[in-house]
């Protein structure tokens, strides 16, 4: 053997795998496998951003006039939730409204008090929307995998409107939670689970409890373990049915025997389905709220008007289970002969459910954003992105789109198809509001990830198809396919990208439902009210002006013309129109409007008085023209009572008297009023008259909220005080007082005046 022979390396065969290169880069771990190997981490991420911008939300709301309750159903929800604590807990009076959110509102009243419920109520709502997103996790992740639980999750996380609705004194986000609750207990029970079987059926009745259209669901649920479970013997499918039942009667049938037993009349849940069948099924429903002329759209008279007009119609008085009955039947009637006309009318329900404009309730998404984000600052910057664009014009399509790719897992996801599209058919059955579909926008979430998932694989497809593809110099090592030669036996991806481009068209540009003049107009009203709450009144200002030029309360100039871009004769034939469509609604937003205007005056006035009384008194004087015109058109109590403290503040008592007096004459229960009045009559020194007017509040079997509480007794406590020199009967007062609400805001005095008379040796002596 030769030397070069012996020096050589030996000979490396083919199989042999070379050493690997020192300089060699490790290889890159995939998403979806840092995904895989780190759960803690990407779940916690989710529930980090989840819970982030819902607490910087609810810090900019907590800076807004939208914080607290203070219109329709969120203040109707805090004021019953107020009786239930002050141990109204059976009530007297079949459930006319869900009953659950405010149940559970009354409970952190009793427990913290109206002194420390806020904010302590709202951090216990973005809790529960976070959990909402960990439940969205946990179900995508069993369904599909770590990658699409990943983008389902923070979809959820960041959509814009659940931060709204979780901030919201509402039940809305509750209805929410358990809806993703019910699926997660349905798919984890596999049809054998009997503690998760019961315990779904109960979630059911809770869901129940909050959004009571939801009861209709029950049939299709019951047939849900049929499809489902296609594994499972007949007869344990009927025992999963049966205790699914079960927990449902758990939590309904209480209810249903409370209804009885204080009102004599079967009711499920509660009166008024049939009311608010009829607001949806009639010649003139439109597919969202729009009552009939006689109904005033407040929760506190909706449900009487219904029952007063049906029994002038029944010419005799109907209880409130006749009066739903009443309006079901005329629902009905009204289906039966124009079938046609409904068909129509389910069309445009269907088109504005699916519709990207979120159709305001109590209070209006885009006016709230608009406040929030104004002026931007570092939190609305953080918050812009998702209350601006993180919305269901973005989320439906990439959902539709994911529901389609779905569609050969068929059998996994009976549950979610059943709830979404069953919960969309009750809708349909009533009316929209943009709150209604929320409890299935968890679920689009889900499905939008698994849409976002595959366009991340075709893109990653297409990029390395042509990053890979060998020079023209280079000899190709083999045939790369081009990414779109498998399209074909993939035609339901084409499909699907068909779907998310025409729903995308549809969910943004079709039934733009929720324009028009009546739904500006009390926009602008809400935006005003918003500025005015805040004390900026030159914004205000321009809100309601705008507002009143549009109705013609006020001369059109042409900024606003200019602005609002429309012809004017065409804009006074709507205004008509609606006038006469609203009825009673029409003429409570127009009080609206001069009132607030009104206060807003008044509220500058008073605020320049210091440095220019003459300007001062002339806005004052202006503001309450405003508000004359405002009782004119509503004699509202409230608007009543401010005028009369208008009129107080530049020393027209006798106009003042009247004001609270005409008031007394539409709401004679009216705390508000009595205790202005007794104030009047205080500082004039009438103090029988004063006692008497306080007196007058402590009716029989009525009860008082703290705050009212408080008041009373401080106002007892002074005209005991000075008017009748009882001192002991003045400090017994001044300790209930303090006593009933510690942050009264007159407080200090309280205290001041309860230690200066107990240093005087003076004993409290009851007074009751």
């Amino acid at each position: 053997m030769s030397e070069q022979e012996l020096l050589a390396p030996p000979p490396v065969e083919e199989s042999a795998t070379p050493p690997p290169s020192v300089s060699a880069e490790p290889p890159r771990r995939s998403f979806r496998q840092w995904l895989d190997q780190n759960p803690r981490a990407w779940i916690g991420i989710i529930a980090g951003v989840g819970f982030i911008l819902r607490a910087a939300y609810l810090w900019r709301l907590s800076r807004s006039s939208f914080y607290l309750p203070d219109r329709l159903d969120p203040l109707f929800y805090f004021n019953w939730a107020r009786e239930i604590a002050a141990g109204h807990w059976i009530g007297d009076k079949i459930f006319v409204q869900s009953p659950l959110y405010a149940y559970l509102v009354a409970v952190f009243l009793k427990v913290l008090g109206e002194r420390h419920i806020f904010p302590i109520l709202q951090i216990f709502q973005i809790l529960m929307g976070v959990g909402t997103c960990l439940l969205v996790v946990r179900i995508a992740e069993r369904l599909f995998s770590r990658r699409e639980a990943f983008l389902a999750g923070l979809l959820t996380a960041v959509y814009g409107p659940f931060l709204f609705y979780e901030g919201m004194v509402m039940k809305t986000f509750l209805s929410t939670f358990l809806t993703v609750y019910l699926v997660d207990l349905l798919l984890r029970s596999e049809g054998t689970q009997r503690k998760l079987l019961v315990a779904a059926g109960f979630v059911f009745a809770l869901t129940s409890l909050v959004r009571d259209n939801f009861v209709l669901l029950f049939p299709l649920l019951i047939a849900g373990f049929f499809l489902a479970f296609p594994g499972l013997r007949l007869g344990d499918r009927l025992k999963a049915c049966l205790l699914f039942t079960l927990g449902g009667a758990l939590g309904i049938l209480p209810v249903t025997a409370r209804n009885y037993a204080v009102g004599k009349e079967f009711a499920l849940l509660t009166t008024g389905g049939g009311e608010v069948f009829y607001i949806g099924n009639n010649a003139d429903a439109n597919g969202r709220y729009l009552p009939p002329p006689f109904v005033h759209a407040t929760p506190e008279k909706e449900h009487d008007d219904f029952i007063d007009k049906a029994s002038e119609l029944s010419g005799r008085k109907l209880t409130p289970g006749e009066s739903s009955s009443f309006w079901l039947k005329q629902g009905l009637q009204w289906i039966g002969a124009n079938p046609g006309a409904w068909m129509k009318l389910e069309l445009r329900k269907l088109m504005v459910f699916w519709n990207a404009y979120e159709l305001p309730d109590n209070y209006n998404y885009y006016e709230v954003r608009q406040v929030l984000l104004s002026p931007l600052g570092l939190l609305g910057m953080l918050l812009f992105i998702p209350l601006r664009f993180m919305t269901f014009n973005l989320v439906a399509p990439l959902g539709l789109a994911g529901i389609l790719l779905s569609l050969p897992q068929g059998r996994r996801l009976v549950w979610i198809y059943l709830i979404l599209f069953g919960y969309m058919g009750t809708v349909l059955l009533f009316f929209n509001f943009s709150r209604f579909r929320v409890p299935i926008v968890p679920f689009l979430c889900l499905f939008a990830g698994l849409t976002l998932a595959a366009l991340a694989d075709e893109i990653r497809k297409w990029s390395g198809y042509f990053s890979d593809r060998p020079k023209a110099e280079e000899e190709p090592a083999a045939v790369i396919p081009p990414p779109w030669a498998d399209y074909s036996r993939r035609p339901i991806f084409l499909a699907s990208g068909a779907v998310l481009v025409l729903s995308w068209v549809a969910v943004n540009f079709v039934a733009q439902g929720g324009r028009g003049v009546f739904p500006t107009v009390q926009s602008k009203l809400s935006l005003g009210d918003a500025y005015r709450t805040q004390g900026d009144f030159l914004r205000a200002e321009k809100e309601y002006l705008v507002a009143l030029q549009i109705l013609g309360d006020e001369p059109m100039d042409q900024a606003t013309a200019a602005e609002l871009g429309v012809d004017p004769a065409r804009m006074r034939q709507e205004v008509e129109s609606e006038r006469i469509a609203q009825g009673v609604n029409f003429a409570a937003v127009r009080a609206g409007l001069h009132f607030g205007l009104g206060a807003s005056w008044v509220d500058q006035g008073k605020k320049l008085a210091p440095a220019d009384r003459g300007k001062a008194e002339e806005l004052q004087r202006r503001g309450i023209k405003q508000m004359e015109e405002a009782a004119k058109l509503v004699p509202f109590p409230p608007y009543m009572r401010r005028l009369g403290s208008a009129y107080a503040d530049l020393g027209q008592s006798e106009d003042a008297e009247k004001a609270y007096r005409g008031g007394l004459l539409i709401a004679a229960e009216d705390f508000g009023l009595h205790y202005d009045l007794a104030g009047l009559l205080y500082d004039q020194g009438r103090f029988p008259e004063a006692l008497s007017e306080l007196r007058s509040t402590r009716t029989a079997g009525k009860r008082m909220i703290p705050a009212e509480e408080s008041d009373y007794h401080f106002g007892v406590g002074l005209v005991m005080l000075d008017g009748y020199h009882e001192e002991g009967k003045a400090l017994y007062h001044f300790q209930k007082a303090i006593e009933a609400l510690p942050s009264h805001r007159e407080a200090k005095r309280i205290r001041e005046l309860i230690q200066e008379l107990s240093g005087r040796g003076i004993a409290p002596v009851e007074d009751e």
